[in-house]
């Protein structure tokens, strides 16, 4: 069942815009990830920035208190080089390689402190880590996956418009993933949360709404 956080009214799994009042409709029972345990368990969730390119890359998103805590996990070079190995040749074979026996320690390293470290810490590791402020979001839109331009599984998008015009598009790979983020949003967004896709049962993953597609 999915329940509309403006005006309290519940649905079937496959309705995702109240048909009362418009507004999306979250499922009550996604909740984010919870990493590490005891007094270290945390809330979060895992999303590729691709805009604004200064930030591009995988991260972990930390859910503490009234903020998000960006992690950067994977760098968007490693990922363009992988993708660019095919087409440069005999020599284009070694890239992957090269980039896995290099990134091997430091990344196992790594992702066992995302797991139990405090995301505080995380912060300072790397200056494209970076916190944001959910009063700081003034508008959200869910869309279905980038067509062009992003490699890598995708199944949805989440474009948030942030104070001062700034804008940061978020590509999710897993539908627990988008649904975290947008509950986290839709009690403060409201009617600025707009949704533009649907789950799609059949091509698994977030498709334009049919009202969208003519």
């Amino acid at each position: 069942m999915r329940r509309c956080e403006y005006c309290g009214g519940q649905y079937a799994d496959k309705v995702t815009l109240c048909p009362v009042d418009g507004q999306a409709t979250v499922n009550p029972e996604a909740k984010p990830q919870v990493v590490g345990g005891g007094d270290r368990t945390q809330v979060a969730f895992n999303a590729k920035v691709v805009s604004p390119l200064a930030a591009a890359g995988s991260y972990r998103v930390f859910v503490r208190g009234g903020d998000l805590l960006f992690i950067q996990i994977e760098s968007e070079t490693s990922s363009v080089l992988s993708a660019l190995a095919p087409f440069l040749g005999p020599a284009g074979g070694v890239i992957p390689l090269l980039t896995w026996l290099f990134c091997r320690r430091m990344a196992k390293d790594y992702l066992a402190r995302l797991e139990t470290d405090d995301p505080e810490n995380l912060l300072r590791d790397h200056a494209k880590n970076f916190r944001l402020h959910l009063a700081e979001i003034r508008e959200a839109e869910l869309a279905p996956p980038p067509r062009l331009g992003f490699s890598g599984k995708a199944i949805g998008s989440i474009t948030l418009w942030l104070r001062h015009s700034e804008q940061l598009k978020l590509v999710m790979a897993k539908r627990e993933d988008m649904e975290a983020l947008r509950q986290l949003l839709a009690p403060t967004l409201r009617a600025a949360l707009r949704v533009m896709a649907e789950w799609s049962v059949t091509a698994d993953q977030y498709e334009q709404l049919p009202a969208q597609k003519h």
